[in-house]
Protein backbone atom coordinates (compact mmCIF):
# COMPACT_ATOMS: atom_id res chain seq x y z
CA UNK A 1 0.00 0.00 0.00
CA UNK A 2 2.77 2.37 0.89
CA UNK A 3 4.79 1.49 -2.27
CA UNK A 4 1.93 2.59 -4.11
CA UNK A 5 1.27 5.75 -2.79
CA UNK A 6 4.43 6.40 -3.35
CA UNK A 7 4.65 5.40 -6.94
CA UNK A 8 1.08 7.49 -7.42
CA UNK A 9 2.52 10.03 -6.23
CA UNK A 10 5.65 9.87 -7.96
CA UNK A 11 3.63 9.71 -11.31
CA UNK A 12 1.77 13.16 -10.50
CA UNK A 13 4.37 14.82 -9.48
CA UNK A 14 6.51 14.13 -12.72
CA UNK A 15 3.19 14.77 -14.73
CA UNK A 16 3.62 18.26 -12.89
CA UNK A 17 6.95 19.13 -13.89
CA UNK A 18 6.35 18.78 -17.71
CA UNK A 19 2.97 20.17 -17.95
CA UNK A 20 4.54 23.24 -16.47
CA UNK A 21 6.59 23.68 -19.39
CA UNK A 22 3.51 22.63 -22.05
CA UNK A 23 4.32 25.97 -25.46
CA UNK A 24 2.34 25.70 -28.24
CA UNK A 25 3.40 25.21 -32.02
CA UNK A 26 3.43 28.02 -33.65
CA UNK A 27 1.06 26.29 -36.23
CA UNK A 28 -1.27 26.28 -33.25
CA UNK A 29 -1.40 29.95 -32.11
CA UNK A 30 -3.83 32.65 -33.58
CA UNK A 31 -2.37 36.29 -34.89
CA UNK A 32 -3.42 38.36 -32.06
CA UNK A 33 -6.26 41.38 -33.01
CA UNK A 34 -6.19 44.41 -30.30
CA UNK A 35 -9.35 46.21 -30.01
CA UNK A 36 -9.32 49.94 -31.03
CA UNK A 37 -11.66 52.16 -30.41
CA UNK A 38 -13.03 53.66 -34.31
CA UNK A 39 -12.28 57.57 -34.30
CA UNK A 40 -13.78 59.64 -36.98
CA UNK A 41 -11.85 62.55 -37.82
CA UNK A 42 -13.55 65.56 -38.74
CA UNK A 43 -13.43 69.65 -39.47
CA UNK A 44 -15.42 72.30 -37.52
CA UNK A 45 -18.72 73.24 -39.78
CA UNK A 46 -20.46 76.28 -38.64
CA UNK A 47 -24.08 75.60 -40.05
CA UNK A 48 -27.51 75.29 -38.25
CA UNK A 49 -28.83 72.74 -36.67
CA UNK A 50 -31.03 70.06 -38.45
CA UNK A 51 -31.92 67.56 -35.95
CA UNK A 52 -32.53 68.31 -32.40
CA UNK A 53 -35.00 66.89 -29.53
CA UNK A 54 -36.54 68.61 -27.28
CA UNK A 55 -37.48 66.85 -23.58
CA UNK A 56 -39.85 67.91 -21.13
CA UNK A 57 -37.99 68.01 -17.64
CA UNK A 58 -38.94 69.98 -13.93
CA UNK A 59 -35.19 70.47 -12.24
CA UNK A 60 -35.08 70.09 -8.54
CA UNK A 61 -32.09 71.97 -6.00
CA UNK A 62 -31.02 69.98 -3.76
CA UNK A 63 -30.27 72.56 -0.88
CA UNK A 64 -33.72 73.58 0.10
CA UNK A 65 -34.70 76.48 2.87
CA UNK A 66 -37.79 76.69 4.95
CA UNK A 67 -39.59 80.00 5.80
CA UNK A 68 -40.33 80.83 8.95
CA UNK A 69 -42.03 83.32 11.29
CA UNK A 70 -41.82 84.41 14.77
CA UNK A 71 -45.13 85.20 14.97
CA UNK A 72 -48.71 83.85 14.31
CA UNK A 73 -50.59 85.16 11.24
CA UNK A 74 -52.07 85.39 7.97
CA UNK A 75 -50.20 85.70 4.56
CA UNK A 76 -51.37 89.18 3.69
CA UNK A 77 -49.56 89.56 0.02
CA UNK A 78 -46.99 87.49 -1.55
CA UNK A 79 -43.88 89.11 -3.22
CA UNK A 80 -42.28 86.64 -5.03
CA UNK A 81 -43.43 83.86 -7.65
CA UNK A 82 -42.54 79.75 -7.03
CA UNK A 83 -39.28 79.16 -8.52
CA UNK A 84 -38.06 82.97 -8.54
CA UNK A 85 -34.50 83.93 -6.99
CA UNK A 86 -34.45 84.97 -3.58
CA UNK A 87 -31.80 87.52 -2.05
CA UNK A 88 -30.89 87.88 1.60
CA UNK A 89 -33.15 90.56 3.04
CA UNK A 90 -35.58 90.39 0.95
CA UNK A 91 -39.30 91.06 1.83
CA UNK A 92 -41.18 87.71 0.37
CA UNK A 93 -44.45 87.78 2.42
CA UNK A 94 -46.06 90.57 4.51
CA UNK A 95 -48.81 88.64 7.23
CA UNK A 96 -51.60 90.10 9.76
CA UNK A 97 -51.62 89.39 12.59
Amino acid sequence: MKIIRSGLFTIVIIQLAFSCGYKASDGDNETEVKPRTPVTVTTIEYSPIQEFIELNATSAYLQKSYIKANLTGYIKSANIHFGSFVNSGQTLFSLKT
